[in-house]
Formats: structure tokens, sequence, C-alpha cells
């Protein structure tokens, strides 16, 4: 008896760790997806502040397609809810791409990143959108580098974020570049 319990909790133990390293080695691939799969777009972008002594050293992220014109959206916009699933159909414009339009409906053409809306949609005048990349880990040095070029406060070069965009519009951050590089 002793034996068979024993052994019951080896396969129970063993089930458990098996169970956590697949959620870990999914979570993985989700990031990396689109690094593999993806196609190169530039998005414009102002960096905010590099640093956190929690998070280490990285650039928290604005794109210019994060505040969506409610006009953009195709359907009623004051119906969208915190966490609700959208697509930014994008289009390429002088080497940039911008936004063409928004949709609760994932696009059958073109290019295009999804989202989620950040906030219940009430008295806003723009809709807030956040993509997965508003955040770029950087070393010490990259990250200082980007702060003295591109925050608001130091400066007013431009720049934008090099993403990789997968088929089913996942998105990840490769890079920042000032924009005419």
């Amino acid at each position: 008896m002793n034996v068979m319990s024993s052994s019951k909790t080896v396969v129970c133990l063993s089930v458990v760790v098996l169970l956590q390293l697949m959620v870990l080695a999914a979570e993985f691939g989700t990031t990396v997806y689109p690094l593999y799969t993806g196609e190169k777009v530039a998005l414009v972008v102002a960096p905010v502040d590099p640093r956190s002594l929690f998070r280490g050293q990285y650039v928290q992220l604005r794109y210019d397609i994060s505040q969506v014109d409610p006009a953009k959206y195709e359907g009623e916009y004051r119906k969208l809810k915190r966490g609700d699933v959208v697509y930014a159909s994008l289009e390429e414009k002088r080497g940039l791409h911008v936004l063409s339009s928004l949709s609760s409906q994932k696009p059958t053409t073109g290019l295009f990143i999804r989202g989620r809306v950040t906030q219940r949609m009430t008295w806003q005048t723009q809709i807030p959108v956040d993509y997965g990349i508003e955040a770029f880990f950087a070393s010490p040095n990259r990250a200082l580098e980007l702060e003295q070029k591109y925050t608001r406060r130091s400066s007013d070069t431009k720049a934008y974020g090099e993403v990789m965009l997968a088929p089913n519009g996942m998105a990840a951050i490769v890079d920042i570049k000032p924009i005419g590089s």
C-alpha cells in the first residue's frame, strides 16, 4: 500500500511539472513566433522612460497607433470594453506604417496588428489600444542612449520601432531607430 501511494505521488508530481513546463514553453513560443514568421514594419514611436528598479533597463513606448481616432473604427466604438481584441490595419507611407482602420474583425488581407482596448469607451475621445510591444528591454548603455536621443524631455528627434508582425497579427519589437535612417 505504501509503495502504491508513493508511485501515485511521483506520477502526480511528474504531471504537474510537465504541465508547468508546457505552459512556459507555450508562453515563450508565442513571444518569439512573430520574430520567425513575421514581416518587418516600421511604426512611429515615442519612448517615454527607459529605467525601472524592478524591471531593469527598458524603454516604455507609446505608438502613434496606440490612440485611435474613433472615426477609424469600423463599428460602434462606444460598445468597446477594456480587454476587447481589435485589429489595426496598416498601410505604408514614406517608409513608415500608419493606421488605416481599426476593427473587431480580423482582416483577411493586408498587414495588421492585433491589440487590446485598454479602457472602457465612455467619455474618451480616442480609442486606447495596447499591442504587446509597449516595452523594449535594452542593455544599460543602450537604454541611456535611447533616453538621451528620443525621450520627450531630452530631444525632438523622432524614432520608429522596428516590429515583426506574424500572419495572425501578433507582434514583437526588434529595435528602435531614428526616422530617416
